[in-house]
């Protein structure tokens, strides 16, 4: 049919029923599975079953006419893959919005530590090096904090971690390869001079996103480690809330980063820097799983995000002074 060909039409109906009949059995799964879902993995398997009914309908409206139909079919084969990478549990729901976020910063702080290297070799090549500044954080983002981090990693019998962590690489995976392709043309450019106070603001706002990664990374291992998440729980309704509180800090680690480029504006990072780390400091307050994460480690990431959140406050200020100075002069 792809190659112009014209099919019977019993061919035609009896394909078009073969297809109704596979997308009613796909979505009585679905609803199936809803008995035991909280309201993200429920609104997850909708959209599943959107992915997959919507495309196969448009495709059996084109079948009489012909048109289209390697783009049709090509749809109906992308709702199909995305039900391989579909969350198996609550658990894995939970846990890939998790990760998501986490990829989210993690990028964001690859595109500044990308920014911080750019405008190092700005200077190096005007000839006129800049004094090396202070090792930023995020060069350990991958490190956990040397008081209590120790954390067990999750055992490999575990058939819900198993299942949690495969569904929590392909969220991020492709949220990686997505922000790549942006980031290969937003970064199709050369950024502006930073003068010193403003490479201070990036080594500040790298300390603080790096913080707050490590909050998010502790949270992941949490939820792992903790029980199966079932409807009407209070654990489960503590990690809807955790990861309403984790959409909102994807956006705010976005908006610091965006906030970076020269020239900076103070009050913008200011306000992105204490957006991130209010969200932040909640999401910790009201940790869904506080024994798995361990008081002696929770207590030392909110000391580290206090501590690098008062740190960017200080240099906002320097800042802020520096550039009214320069104005009245």
């Amino acid at each position: 049919m792809c190659s112009g060909s014209s099919p019977a039409p019993e061919q035609l109906q009896s394909l078009a029923v073969s297809l109704q009949h596979s997308c009613v059995a796909f979505c009585s799964i679905c609803h199936a599975a809803t008995a035991a879902a909280g309201p993200s993995y429920k609104n997850e398997l909708v959209n599943l079953a959107q992915g997959v009914v919507i495309p196969c309908l448009s495709l059996v409206k084109e079948l009489a006419c012909g048109q289209a139909l390697k783009t049709h079919v090509g749809l109906v084969w992308d709702g199909v893959a995305a039900v391989s990478k579909a969350s198996a549990d609550n658990k894995a729901c939970m846990f890939k919005g998790v990760a998501a976020t986490l990829a989210v910063l993690k990028d964001t702080v690859r595109e500044m530590d990308e920014l911080q290297e750019q405008q190092q070799q700005q200077h190096h090549e005007a000839g006129s090096p800049i004094q090396p500044a202070e090792q930023t954080a995020s060069s350990n983002n991958d490190k956990q904090p040397t008081s209590s981090s120790s954390q067990p990693s999750c055992t490999s019998s575990s058939q819900d971690a198993g299942a949690t962590l495969s569904a929590a690489a392909v969220a991020e995976n492709s949220q990686q390869h997505q922000q790549q392709n942006q980031h290969d043309v937003d970064l199709d450019f050369e950024a502006g001079e930073m003068s010193s106070m403003e490479q201070q603001v990036l080594t500040s706002s790298l300390q603080l996103l790096t913080a707050s990664i490590n909050t998010i990374k502790a949270f992941g291992k949490a939820l792992l480690q903790g029980p199966t998440l079932s409807v009407g729980s209070d654990q489960l309704d503590s990690w809807e809330s955790c990861l309403f509180h984790a959409r909102h800090l994807r956006r705010a680690g976005e908006d610091l980063g965006a906030a970076m480029y020269p020239p900076q504006d103070f009050e913008e990072v200011g306000s992105a820097a204490l957006a991130l780390f209010e969200v932040t400091e909640l999401m910790t307050d009201e940790c869904p799983n506080a024994e798995a994460v361990g008081p002696e480690q929770l207590s030392s990431l909110a000391s580290q995000l206090k501590a690098a959140h008062e740190q960017l406050r200080e240099v906002l200020g320097q800042a802020q002074q520096e550039a009214n100075n320069a104005d009245s002069d």
